[in-house]
């Protein structure tokens, strides 16, 4: 499935850890999660490391 809107654009940090880009692409990714419910499972589990 295609990535909505680019909203899951990782950078991976020097300790091995993904962020965000930009603020825009955290806020597009938590609309993305309303609108749709895509993700969740993932997000679950990035909350839970």
């Amino acid at each position: 499935m295609p990535q909505p809107l680019g909203s899951w654009r990782w950078h991976d940090g020097a300790d091995g850890s993904g962020s965000y880009l930009a603020r825009a692409d955290l806020a597009a990714a938590l609309l993305d999660l309303l609108l749709t419910g895509e993700g969740v499972r993932q997000v679950r589990c990035i909350s839970a490391a």
